[in-house]
């Protein structure tokens, strides 16, 4: 009964406006089980979605930052990462989709949104109790902002960091991305041939990077056939989970 529940859920969200946000409200009413926790401060406030991890020993925190339009109940890999990782042992959080920023350039966009990321993440490690490691796994644009704001030291980084086809739109911005390859923390880039064009644009730049500075840190792989959703979903999550544990998480 309880995954049929989540069966709707998910085609409610399905259903729901990319211009809205979900009504996370209407769907605590229907859904108990759905455990969200509201944070606020000065600077920020929103909601954020945990599923704490289901089995014997938690093995730390995944934060999942969705891209614009996206959202836990979205009917592609964040579904399937949000119904497998607390299954593998962690503790799931689930952020909204960024805000819309209004900007008169792209440099000033690239801003407000380092800004609007920076603070819903201080916002989150200082209230959520996160248990360490605390690994992010950021989708399409918020990801390439993740990338960024950790080469500007962001206060309580996360230990490693998942990019789903991050990107940035603006062309004279997207190479600042592509030229960023961390070092400091371990970095999975995974690619489809579904995902944005600047981020397969930007994939052989990094890739020569993190080979020329000899970063063993990061890695980078690509699924360029054209696989059904699911076997897609499925690809991506074992990638996932294989490279956290290879990398000793």
């Amino acid at each position: 009964m309880q995954n049929k529940g989540f069966a709707f859920a998910v085609m409610l969200f399905a259903a729901t406006s990319s211009q809205a946000e979900p009504h996370w409200q209407d769907i605590q009413r229907q859904f108990p089980q759905v455990n969200l926790q509201q944070f606020d401060a000065a600077s920020a406030t929103f909601m954020a979605l945990h599923t704490p991890s289901a089995a014997r020993l938690t093995r730390g925190s995944i934060v999942l930052l969705p891209d614009a339009h996206q959202h836990a109940f979205s009917p592609s890999l964040l579904n399937q990462l949000r119904l497998s990782l607390p299954d593998r042992g962690w503790d799931l959080w689930v952020l909204p989709q960024p805000d819309p920023v209004t900007a008169t350039n792209s440099a000033q966009q690239l801003t407000l949104q380092k800004n609007q990321l920076s603070q819903r993440w201080q916002l989150l490690a200082q209230q959520a109790r996160l248990k360490p490691p605390v690994i992010v796994i950021a989708q399409g644009e918020i990801a390439a902002v993740m990338n960024l704001l950790l080469t500007d030291s962001l206060n309580m980084p996360p230990a490693a960091l998942v990019n789903l086809g991050a990107y940035l739109s603006a062309t004279e911005q997207q190479s600042s991305f592509a030229q960023n390859v961390l070092n400091k923390v371990p970095v999975l880039d995974l690619l489809t041939a579904h995902d944005h064009p600047q981020a397969l644009a930007s994939a052989t730049a990094r890739a020569e990077l993190g080979q020329q500075r000899g970063n063993a840190l990061y890695r980078q792989r690509h699924l360029n056939d054209g696989f059904h959703q699911q076997s897609l979903q499925h690809w991506q999550v074992n990638e996932i989970i294989g490279w956290l544990h290879s990398t000793g998480f």
